[in-house]
């Protein structure tokens, strides 16, 4: 999920400029050759690698191909295409192209020969925007990580089936070209970290919104595992339902492919072969906030096994240490939705609807905004929260999380009622001005420096506690959270116990009841 409110202040750090560069370290050999990077802010960064071969021509809509050689020495000093997507103010979409496969690592001047924690950030941005190209890296590479970002395949160019697809390649893999995507860049990093200074056997994958959802999945997908050691998903819609595949038997009007019917159809492709969809127009296939039909991540039954919910509750996840992390005002994002926000979410609760909205009093329910602001809150992202970290828990995993309801001192008396959906992204990069502008106070900062140091801690140990740091337990089976409020950090179990005994399994309900009916032949065909 995603919102022009709440992506913007996530991810305004997407459009940048590198910084002004020094002396070019020696090359490394990565896949496909020797590359080079720029030394900048005492880091060392490489921008731009490929890979995986472009997913242009025949390659659209198939699995990530080997990088394709080069000769000489690469000059990676600039960032790679974005993948084509809509174009908004929070983005530098001049450089996109199909042609997008690659990531950026940013390393310590002294990080060759060491075994340093990776981590990897997956970009957010609604399923259809953002790309890896992050603003300012330095926090990571001082405390001794190697940071590293990836742009993937977005929207329908990343998330899409039709029969026709099917048809050519029966037996997959199919339609989550994304996850895909996001796979490919871990086996890279761990093929060629440690060129870089980096422990491949240390990596922590983390991302914001549709980046938390991609972690959640990652965790679910057979496809990833043993590519990354811990996972922090932050500001993950958790109880999404997402349409299936449906490559068996008659595509039901919830499938992907049906979904892949109905938008080549309108583009006015009826019975369409795979060279002729294969043919269509990029900028065509682009969605918009409030119509991303056929853009949403696709239960494939091979890199995405299964709906979040019915992953994690099986406990056939990755066994790694786990991280969630939720705003207090995800309800930022009811604006990007629309008008129908509130009736959308009512709908999906279907009978539960009812107990969930008497949780509210009677203006509240009144006033549709406001309600969809609420119920974005609570049946999208704070009883998803504790339907992960339960279940993560329940499975044996180290698992912690966290409820950041912190608003910078600027930002405080303007009608704001908590922090926006993905505001946490700053202050763990150190930069919590970063969107909107502001003058950071030393109170801010000092927020920044204790997330920050509680991720990196996490990264190393597997455990985000360390000295100096405000104690923060496990989630344990009393539910523990660790918030983030003006007056500091503090700890409580179990908050709104009682009215998470109506929205926990009401949310629940809504992701099993709007998702596809199993098809349990797809993961074996």
């Amino acid at each position: 999920m995603g919102s022009f409110k709440g992506l913007r202040a996530a991810m305004m750090a997407c459009a940048i400029t590198p910084a002004a560069a020094g002396a070019a370290p020696a090359a490394v050999r990565v896949d496909g050759g020797r590359t080079s990077g720029v030394e900048a802010a005492g880091q060392v960064a490489y921008l731009g690698v490929p890979y995986a071969g472009p997913p242009v021509g025949e390659r659209r809509w198939t699995p990530p191909s080997p990088v394709a050689p080069w000769k000489g020495v690469r000059v990676a000093n600039s960032f790679g295409a974005v993948c084509p997507q809509p174009a908004t103010p929070m983005f530098d979409t001049s450089k996109a192209s199909e042609d997008c496969l690659f990531v950026n690592v940013w390393a310590p001047k002294d990080a060759r020969g060491r075994k340093l924690p990776v981590m990897v950030s997956i970009h957010g941005g609604a399923y259809i925007l953002g790309s890896g190209n992050l603003a300012d890296t330095t926090a990571f590479t001082r405390d001794g990580v190697i940071l590293v970002s990836l742009n993937y395949r977005l929207g329908r160019l990343g998330q899409f089936a039709h029969p026709a697809l099917t048809a050519e390649d029966p037996k997959g893999p199919l339609g989550s070209y994304t996850v895909m995507d996001q796979v490919s860049a871990l086996q890279w990093v761990q093929r060629n970290i440690r060129k870089f200074g980096g422990d491949p056997a240390n990596v922590t994958i983390f991302g914001c919104s549709a980046g938390g959802t991609y972690v959640n999945l990652l965790m679910g997908s057979p496809a990833a595992r043993g590519l990354f050691h811990k996972a922090i998903a932050q500001s993950d819609p958790f109880n999404s339902p997402w349409p299936r595949l449906q490559r068996t038997g008659a595509a039901p009007a919830g499938s992907a492919e049906a979904q892949g019917v109905r938008i080549v159809t309108a583009l006015g492709l009826a019975n369409p072969t795979v060279a002729e969809l294969r043919a269509i127009a990029p900028e065509r296939l682009l969605t918009t906030m409030g119509d991303a039909e056929g853009s949403r991540p696709i239960v494939d039954g091979q890199y995405v096994a299964d709906q979040g919910i019915e992953s994690f509750e099986r406990g056939e996840i990755a066994r790694v240490p786990y991280i969630s992390s939720i705003n207090s005002w995800e309800g930022s994002l009811a604006a990007a939705v629309g008008a129908g926000a509130a009736r959308m979410i009512e709908a999906g609760l279907g009978a539960e609807g009812p107990k969930v909205l008497a949780l509210y009093p009677a203006d509240l329910r009144g006033d549709g905004p406001r309600l969809a602001q609420a119920l974005m809150d609570d049946v999208s992202f704070r009883a998803p929260q504790r339907s992960a970290a339960r279940r993560t828990e329940r499975a044996g995993l180290p698992t912690w999380a966290i409820y950041f309801d912190y608003l910078a001192l600027a930002l405080r008396g303007k009608g704001q009622p908590g922090a926006a959906h993905c505001s946490d992204s700053g202050y763990v990069f150190e930069t919590p001005n970063r969107f909107p502008r502001f003058d950071a106070t030393p109170a801010d900062l000092a927020v920044a420096r204790t997330l920050h140091a509680y991720y990196v801690n996490f990264a190393r140990t597997g455990d985000p506690n360390g000295a100096g740091l405000p104690a923060w337990p496990r989630f344990g089976t009393q539910q523990t959270l660790l918030t983030v409020k003006n007056d500091g950090f503090s700890v409580v179990s179990s908050p709104d116990s009682e009215r998470m005994k109506v929205l926990v399994p009401a949310s629940e309900a809504m992701a099993r009841s709007l998702g596809a009916p199993r098809d349990r032949t797809l993961a074996t065909d």
